[in-house]
C-alpha cells in the first residue's frame, strides 16, 4: 500500500550506500515512494539531470549525514537545492560529524543505533513499521559483528606483514584482570601503559533540557525558542591559546604520587589536576574566566519539534552544548520531550 504524498528522496555519500540501501528497502516495503541514486541512475544517464528531476519530483529529503557526506560535492548540492525548492529535510546523524549550519535549528535523528534511529524515522513519517524492532537489531548486531571481523582480520594482516605475533587470548586475560585489580583494588593506577592524556582534547560536555509541550505540540509539531545557559571559549584569551608549560607537572600532564605500603614503595601516575592532563597552562590569568578559559553565557535559539512525536523521545542538537578545550568540539543539546500536565 503507498504511502499518500509523501515521495522521499535519500541523499548520502557513496560510503554510506550499505545503510542507504536498508533504508530504501525498509521504506519501499512500507509502501513509500523512494528515490536512490544507485537504484534510479543508469549506465548513461546524465547523473546531474537525474539528480535535478529527482529534487523537482520528491517532497521530502533524508540526508543521511556523515563525515563522508560532509566531503561530498554531491551531497551538498542535493541540500542545497532542496532548500531553494523548499523541500522538508530530515538530517539523519550517521556518527559525530556537526550538521550545517543552515540546519542546525532542524530536528535532527540519530543513527547511533540504527534500531532506534529507524524506529523515530517512522515515527516522523507517520508510517508504520513494516517489521518487527527484534529483525532491525538483528540486522544491526550482524552489521557490526562483520565491522568487528574485518577490523580483526585487517588488524591480523598487518600484524603479519610487520613480523609482530598476536598475544594469547590468556594473556590479555591475565593483563586486563592485573589492570583493574592493580586500579580498583588498590588504587595504584594503570602500571601497564603510560598516561596520555597530555595528548588528548577535551571535549565540551552535552547539556540535557527537559522540554515540556502540549499534546498537540507534540502531535502536530511546532517550533520553540530555548533559553540555555552554558560554556563558551573565552572571548578575552581566546580559551587560553597562549600558553606556558605548567608549574606543577612541568609540561607531561601526569604528576607521581609516591606511597608506602607493607609490600614496598609504591608509584602512581595521575592526571595533573591544574592543567587538567594537557601539560600546559594559560600564559596569563584572564580576569574574564580566570583562567577557566571558558565563562557562561546565556544565548536563545529556535527548535523545530517534529511532527507525530512522543512522550520521551530525546532530540539532540550537534555542537550547541558546552565549548570544549584547546579547540575540540563541542557538546550537544539533548532535548528530552515531556507532558506538560499542567495543559
Amino acid at each position: 500500500m503507498r504511502q499518500q504524498g509523501l515521495k522521499l528522496l535519500i541523499s548520502h555519500a557513496w560510503e554510506d550506500k550499505d545503510i542507504a540501501r536498508r533504508l530504501e528497502n525498509l521504506l519501499t516495503r512500507a509502501g513509500v515512494e523512494v528515490w536512490v541514486d544507485h537504484s534510479k541512475v543508469r549506465g548513461g544517464d546524465i547523473i546531474a539531470s537525474k539528480v535535478s528531476e529527482a529534487l523537482e519530483w520528491c517532497n521530502t529529503v533524508l540526508l543521511l549525514w556523515s563525515d563522508h557526506a560532509k566531503e561530498s560535492k554531491w551531497v551538498e548540492r542535493e541540500w542545497s537545492c532542496a532548500i531553494n525548492l523548499e523541500r522538508k529535510i530530515i538530517p539523519c546523524n550517521l556518527d559525530s560529524t556537526k550538521i550545517p549550519a543552515i540546519l542546525i535549528n532542524v530536528a535532527h535523528l540519530s543513527f547511533s543505533s540504527i534500531d532506534q534511529g529507524v524506529e523515530m524515522l517512522f515515527q516522523t513519517l507517520d508510517i508504520n513499521m513494516p517489521f518487527t524492532k527484534a529483525k532491525v537489531a538483528s540486522a544491526e548486531k550482524s552489521t557490526i559483528e562483520d565491522k568487528r571481523k574485518k577490523t580483526r582480520s585487517e588488524k591480523n594482516t598487518q600484524a603479519e606483514k610487520t613480523g609482530l605475533k598476536r598475544k594469547n587470548d590468556s594473556e590479555s586475560d591475565l593483563s586486563d584482570a592485573l589492570r583493574k585489580f592493580m586500579s580498583e583494588g588498590f588504587g595504584f593506577g594503570d602500571i601497564f601503559s603510560k598516561s596520555t592524556d597530555n595528548d588528548k582534547k577535551i571535549p565540551g560536555t552535552d547539556l540535557l533540557m527537559k522540554l515540556k509541550l502540549t499534546p498537540i505540540e507534540i502531535s502536530e509539531g511546532v517550533i520553540k525558542k530555548l533559553k540555555l545557559k552554558y560554556l563558551m571559549t573565552c572571548d578575552v584569551c581566546s580559551g587560553g591559546s597562549v600558553t606556558k608549560e605548567c608549574p606543577k607537572c612541568h609540561g607531561t600532564g601526569e604528576v607521581r604520587e609516591v606511597s608506602q605500603s607493607l609490600f614496598g614503595q609504591f608509584v602512581n601516575i595521575i592526571k595533573c589536576s591544574k592543567c587538567n592532563g594537557v601539560g600546559k597552562t594559560p600564559m596569563l590569568n584572564c580576569t574574564a574566566c580566570n583562567g577557566e578559559r571558558r565563562i557562561k553565557k546565556t544565548k536563545i535559539i529556535a527548535v523545530t519539534i517534529p511532527p507525530n512525536s512522543k512522550v520521551g523521545d530525546k532530540l539532540k542538537l550537534l555542537g550547541q552544548g558546552n565549548a570544549g578545550l584547546q579547540g575540540c568540539s563541542n557538546g550537544d543539546l539533548i532535548l528530552e520531550l515531556q507532558k506538560n500536565i499542567a495543559i
